[in-house]
């Protein structure tokens, strides 16, 4: 440190910023892949994907790029259409938060569609090595099941003074 500033480097600098440069790449890369996935060449997985890929969510880890690109499409298998819109993202050195809604109708393209938020946590190397997707589960079936939103709003109710007095 030299009178209270750190000396210059450029040639560090430099690398940070292509590192940047390729994050920020990789982000709008994956975006254009996961808009719409029914109609995405899974191969192309291999560019955004590192091959020890650890992918996770609250049901599931899969290790490896192999085993990411079946999973994938075996999603797509019972779905007339899969689409995800991102709808805010948060990009630091190593790691980025993208905010999505996915969307997709099961069976028939005439079936209702059905949307989903979560929040995808990816870090990065040279590809994706990691990504963790967040999602609210009981948003999605309250919503498709009309009867469920019902039920759980009685069961959110404040007890009545009549029920308290029975339960102290």
């Amino acid at each position: 440190m030299v009178g209270g500033t750190y000396p210059h480097d450029p040639i560090g600098e430099k690398a940070r910023i292509r590192a940047m440069q390729n994050i920020f790449e990789l982000v709008e890369q994956y975006k254009r892949t996961f808009r719409c996935l029914q109609d995405t060449d899974l191969s192309r997985l291999r560019f955004l994907y590192a091959e020890n890929v650890v992918f996770r969510d609250r049901y599931r880890e899969i290790r490896g790029l192999v085993a990411l690109e079946d999973y994938f499409a075996s999603m797509g298998v019972d779905l007339s259409e899969v689409r995800f819109e991102f709808t805010d993202q948060l990009i630091g050195e190593r790691s980025a938060y993208l905010k999505w809604r996915l969307h997709y109708r099961t069976g028939a393209a005439s079936a209702d569609l059905v949307s989903l938020s979560g929040v995808s946590h990816l870090q990065f190397g040279e590809r994706i090595e990691f990504q963790e997707n967040y999602y609210d589960l009981a948003e999605h079936d309250t919503r498709a099941l009309p009867w469920l939103n019902s039920l759980s709003r009685w069961f959110g109710r404040k007890p009545s003074r009549k029920t308290s007095a029975m339960h102290p």
